[in-house]
């Protein structure tokens, strides 16, 4: 058998307890005790924002990457693709079943040769 938590035999004094260690703990850090620092160091944030450089630096150079290796015609392309499968969705919802199959075979990947 498992006995209740200490705080249940007497949770009035308990509760004392608790606000007077938390009342230690807020003065131990208004004076600069040995308390947890709340705010980072400054090397940590300095490194956090050299990280968040980085990672914003390496996402631009992945979206001019990408945008080098579009040209008008594939940017075309993709836009027809995605009005014909929101077409194609459109008629599976409505039940048309002819319009849907067409547009399910252009839509297809075209074989491997």
């Amino acid at each position: 058998a498992t006995f209740p938590h200490v705080k249940y035999y007497n949770y009035e004094k308990w509760e004392m307890e608790q606000y007077q260690q938390d009342l230690e703990k807020k003065k131990e850090q208004e004076e600069g005790g040995r308390g947890p620092p709340k705010a980072p160091s400054q090397q940590e944030h300095e490194f956090r924002q050299q990280q968040h450089i980085h990672k914003q630096l390496r996402n631009q150079q992945d979206l001019q990457r990408l945008k080098s290796t579009m040209n008008p015609h594939k940017i075309q392309e993709m836009k027809q693709q995605a009005q014909m499968q929101s077409q194609m969705v459109h008629a599976y919802k409505t039940g048309d079943e002819e319009t849907r199959r067409k547009l399910q075979k252009r839509l297809e990947p075209p074989p491997p040769p």
